[in-house]
């Protein structure tokens, strides 16, 4: 059953026609994408005739432990998600999880750069790739620059194809690294530190989460600041894309300054990503993700993240979608030795509640370990977690 689903969403992402919806057509308020007890973050997102392909890191509590699985669904309004057709979990491979998708097409098929997490003792993160012709059927985990980055720490990876070259961006430690190979799975030879100037000509140093993209014959970098509410920042390269030795040097960068809404008042835009290209409006599409500081220590301090979305005609003036009524309030509710316990919310009427983060070793089942009555929240059998709470009125 599962072969002939995924049999027929490829045939329906090969077979589709007509025109395109646009983000416009949707009526969408941010955040647009979030789930219980899920932190999700690092989205990779392809259209294709009015379906959307999302990828992302989803953070989540297992046996006592934050893990994250690779995850990929669709949606065709930004309001419903399919069942995941992709999760990619790396226990093939003994890694305790997986995490940062990023996405090109390369030589008529899609490569998915992403790395392993968990920081297993005895086994650093490392790269991989995987390959796909219609976005839903992948390869296997297949190692990424292996040669250059066996034994160290390496996240982040982001790949371009440009001039017969590959190149590769990533972060060894905190250190962005830069590197190229004549082929995707071949050895790579280290071209060494990106570097990267500001626009007042002010050096930073501190970026993660890469994006590389063309934008009228020009090669840039999309980057989150480390800090500076993980605001993103573009690039773009110094020198000749020809030598080497320019790709290390990225200048005239500035920052995407995103505004504080309801979702994203800790980090704004963490690990943003640009769609790939215009769309049917003419318009780009930047996705990232945001956290509020009541959450900030949750799943192992990248607190709970959910989607924004803003738009652009030209890549530096950036407009948000409005935002949805904020989150008035985070209750932290506990069932201290298994006993039941209810937690006022300070809102008066009935109110809506979301899991936020689940803070202990047991299940928190809706319906079942916890629940709403009026405008309190009660739990039950263990359970304790950060709940989100907003007026249903």
């Amino acid at each position: 059953m599962k072969l002939l689903i995924t049999s027929l969403m490829a045939l329906l992402f090969m077979a589709s026609t007509g025109q395109s919806q646009t983000i416009e057509d949707l009526s969408l308020t941010n955040p647009v994408m979030s789930f219980e007890n899920k932190s999700v973050k690092d989205y990779a997102v392809v259209e294709n005739n009015g379906t959307w392909y999302v990828f992302m890191s989803s953070f989540y509590r297992s046996r006592g432990r934050i893990r994250s699985h690779v995850v990929g669904v669709t949606t065709r309004d930004f309001k419903t998600y399919s069942s995941p057709f992709l999760i990619e979990d790396g226990r093939s491979g003994g890694w305790i999880g997986m995490a940062s998708p990023d996405i090109k097409r390369i030589d008529g098929q899609w490569v998915m750069t992403l790395n392993s997490w968990g920081d297993k003792r005895g086994q650093k993160n490392q790269l991989f790739y995987k390959t796909s012709r219609d976005l839903i059927n992948w390869s296997p985990l297949k190692p990424l620059a292996k040669n250059i980055t066996r034994g160290e720490r390496s996240i982040d990876a982001a790949i371009i194809k440009y001039n017969g070259w590959f190149y590769l961006a990533w972060k060894e430690d905190q250190r962005p690294q830069i590197a190229r190979g004549r082929t995707l799975s071949g050895n790579y030879e280290f071209i060494g530190d990106l570097r990267f100037t500001m626009a007042n000509g002010s050096r930073v140093e501190r970026f993660e989460n890469y994006q590389f993209f063309v934008e009228n014959d020009q090669v840039k970098l999309l980057a989150t600041a480390q800090r500076n509410a993980h605001l993103p920042t573009v690039f773009s390269l110094s020198g000749s894309s020809t030598s080497a030795r320019s790709w290390q040097s990225w200048d005239r960068g500035y920052t995407i300054n995103l505004p504080r809404q309801g979702f994203n008042t800790e980090d704004r835009a963490n690990a943003a990503v640009l769609s790939l290209g215009r769309d049917a409006a003419g318009l780009y599409t930047l996705y990232y993700a945001g956290s509020n500081r009541e959450t900030r220590d949750e799943f192992s301090g990248r607190g709970w993240n959910r989607m924004g979305i803003a738009r652009s005609s030209d890549l530096v003036n950036w407009t948000s979608l409005n935002s949805a009524a904020a989150p008035s309030q985070f209750v932290r509710c506990s069932s201290d030795s298994r006993r039941y316990n209810e937690c006022p919310t300070r809102l008066s009427g009935a109110v809506s509640v979301i899991l936020a983060s689940n803070v202990s070793s047991a299940d928190c089942v809706r319906g079942q370990t916890w629940g709403v009555s009026g405008n309190r929240i009660w739990v039950d059998d263990g359970c304790r977690g950060i709940f989100s709470v907003v007026s249903a009125n």
